[in-house]
């Protein structure tokens, strides 16, 4: 159970981290 965790929280950090990047792409290409 404990792998589970781990694979969740990881995938909502890399969604997370992907978000992040998405934004400062859109803010970069607007400055």
């Amino acid at each position: 159970m404990v792998s589970i965790v781990v694979l969740g929280l990881h995938t909502v950090l890399k969604l997370q981290w992907e978000e992040k990047k998405y934004w400062v792409k859109f803010i970069l290409g607007i400055g």
